[in-house]
């Protein structure tokens, strides 16, 4: 029987058909064979264009990447800046003002953070010493205004001593110098309290 055959492999012996059939088959599977080769290699330029383009996109996020950490390096430092040492080098300065006894230095702001806290107890201190130095003065007056008194009362019994002796009482008037010096010296020193 005939298979329909075309006519050039019909006149084909057995043998003859085989070799023909297995040299088309060989035929088939090289061009089959090469028709894979050239699809891996058109896969393996893809691959090639596609791992080129991963690493130029990868490249291009890692500077990106060091380009927003950089400014946000620089925005966070800003802001330490900003919030951290310009209040401290202000509440230093007003430290050092009030450290110096300028009892008028004040600090303008006061923030809620640690600074702030800070800066409102050396305000406090200050405010505290400028009460122990108004006692202080206060009691350096009472000391001068007694010194005086205690002059005055001194000088008048050496007076009265001084006139007692030139009518030949004959008194020691070493002990009366004595107060009177002791006086003037109290008051010397509460005056250099006052001014201190």
């Amino acid at each position: 029987t005939t298979l329909g055959l075309p006519p050039d492999l019909a006149a084909l012996g057995d043998s003859a058909l085989r070799d023909r059939v297995r040299s088309l088959g060989e035929a088939l599977s090289a061009g089959t064979l090469r028709v894979i080769a050239n699809d891996a290699d058109t896969e393996a330029r893809l691959a090639t264009d596609r791992a080129v383009q991963t690493r130029e996109s990868a490249w291009k996020v890692t500077v990106w990447a060091i380009a927003l950490g950089a400014l946000v390096t620089l925005a966070a430092s800003a802001w330490l800046y900003r919030t951290i040492a310009v209040p401290l080098g202000r509440a230093r300065r007003y430290a050092e003002e009030v450290a110096a006894g300028r009892a008028d230095a004040g600090l303008p702001r006061h923030t809620a953070d640690e600074i702030g806290a800070l800066t409102r107890a050396v305000e406090a201190m200050k405010e505290a010493l400028a009460g122990r130095v108004a006692v202080m003065r206060e009691m350096a007056g009472v000391v001068i205004f007694q010194a005086e008194g205690v002059g005055v009362a001194a000088r008048h019994a050496l007076g009265v001593q001084e006139h007692a002796d030139a009518n030949g009482a004959g008194a020691d008037l070493e002990d009366m110098h004595e107060v009177v010096r002791r006086a003037e010296t109290l008051r010397d020193l509460a005056e250099q309290m006052l001014q201190a």
